[in-house]
């Protein structure tokens, strides 16, 4: 299979970050949690990618967690 890509790795920290913030797992001494609202096309995912420098997949919809 080879090495993973970029993608898979990105989406590997994702899901562990989301485990954490959903109680899961504990986080980090140094971990940091941010909350954004705002109306649709605002600008929070723009925002938050250029906070953290990295690329945000942007939802386009609202979604149900069980």
């Amino acid at each position: 299979m080879g090495t993973p890509s970029l993608g898979a790795d990105a989406l590997i920290d994702q899901a562990e970050s989301f485990k954490t913030f959903l109680g899961l797992s504990q986080p980090d001494p140094g971990d940091k949690f941010f909350l954004v609202m705002g109306l649709t096309g605002a600008g929070k995912s723009t925002f938050v990618s250029n906070c953290t420098g990295h690329a945000v997949t942007i939802g386009h919809g609202l979604y149900l967690l069980h």
